[in-house]
């Protein structure tokens, strides 16, 4: 749901019939969804191969966006300007997503060096899961991109810590419980995202690395 009245459609990125405007004009709203899912789908198997190179900060998450959504959505990449929010839940203001963000990323990066166990380390990414999601900082497209964020992210930092390098299969993940967990984390309520994470993380080499981790 987009917060505001007397907006003009256009200025909040969807036609007069509420669809997103897009690339191709699209103004069917399940036929926009379906194209969507399939070009990001492509995209997000083309960065398992090949991720984006980055310091895990505002710009490497927007450039994780951008490849994700270009061909479709000409917001791809950029921070939204708008305010929107989910049943229960009002994500952060336009004005403060960019401070909030650097703010989180920087702390993430010096929390990570705490973490000693692999179950310390599924609290650490479901905390900051959490966290960068309440912040929502694009238009559309927010669980996708962080979702590779925290692959990529993950798939670099863990050689360097105690337990050895991981990795993190989403196919161990029910989207729906997932759902639930994450709306459950944006009210405080970790428990069950914690759950999901330590299930859908897993070791695949053991070393331990004193080299630094970005």
């Amino acid at each position: 749901m987009i917060i505001g009245k007397n907006i003009s459609n256009k200025s909040l990125g969807v036609y007069d019939d509420g669809v997103l405007i897009n690339n191709f004009g699209i103004k069917d709203e399940k036929e926009l969804e379906k194209i969507e899912r399939n070009v990001s789908a492509r995209r997000l198997a083309y960065l398992y191969l090949e991720p984006i190179e980055g310091r895990f900060d505002i710009e490497h998450l927007k450039g994780i966006h951008k490849f994700i959504f270009s061909s479709l959505y000409p917001f791809a990449g950029q921070i939204r300007e708008i305010d929107i929010s989910k049943p229960g839940t009002l994500f952060c203001r336009p004005a403060f997503i960019e401070s909030m963000l650097k703010e989180t990323l920087t702390k993430m990066h010096k929390d990570i060096t705490k973490c000693k166990t692999l179950d310390e380390f599924a609290k650490f990414i479901a905390f900051y899961y959490s966290e960068i999601n309440l912040i929502h900082p694009f238009r559309d497209g927010n669980g996708r991109t962080l979702r590779e964020f925290i692959r990529e992210y993950i798939d670099k930092v863990t050689p360097h810590l105690e337990f050895g390098k991981c990795k993190i299969e989403y196919s161990k993940m029910d989207s729906k419980i997932l759902l639930f967990s994450t709306i459950e984390g944006s009210r405080g309520k970790l428990d069950n995202l914690e759950k999901v994470f330590f299930n859908a993380i897993s070791p695949i080499e053991k070393k331990l690395k004193k080299d630094k981790l970005l």
